[in-house]
C-alpha cells in the first residue's frame, strides 16, 4: 500500500463575474506531505500542470524553481501552452516535484 499524494494543492480561483475581459487566474499552494524527508535539491522545480478533462496534453505550466514548501503558484494567460486557449471552463491540476528541475518524469520525482 503507498503513501498517497506526496504533494498537494490547494486553490483559488479568481475571476471578475460576468462578462469581462479580465483573464482567468488560478491561484493556490502546493504542499509537500510530513512523509517527504528527503532533502529538496537545488536544482529541483515543482511545475504545476492544468489540463483539460480526458487530455493530456497540458493547458498550462507554471515552473517554480528551488521551491520552498508551500509553494504559492498564481496561473494566468502567460502560462498557457497552446495559442487561443484559456483556463475558463473545467480545469484539472496536478503538481509534479522533480530533483532535476526538468519536466520529463524520472524515478525518484512526485
Amino acid at each position: 500500500m503507498g503513501l498517497g499524494p506526496l504533494i498537494a494543492l490547494s486553490l483559488m480561483l479568481f475571476h471578475s463575474p460576468g462578462f469581462s475581459a479580465t483573464p482567468v487566474r488560478i491561484q493556490g499552494e502546493v504542499t509537500k506531505h510530513p512523509t517527504l524527508a528527503v532533502p529538496i535539491q537545488k536544482t529541483a522545480a515543482v511545475f504545476v500542470i492544468a489540463r483539460r478533462k480526458n487530455t493530456k496534453m497540458p493547458l498550462a505550466v507554471q515552473r517554480i524553481n528551488d521551491p520552498k514548501f508551500p509553494v504559492k503558484f498564481d496561473l494566468g494567460p502567460e502560462h498557457i501552452m497552446v495559442p487561443g486557449q484559456n483556463l475558463e471552463g473545467e480545469v484539472f491540476l496536478e503538481a509534479k516535484l522533480t530533483q532535476r528541475g526538468d519536466a520529463i518524469s524520472k524515478p525518484g520525482d512526485w
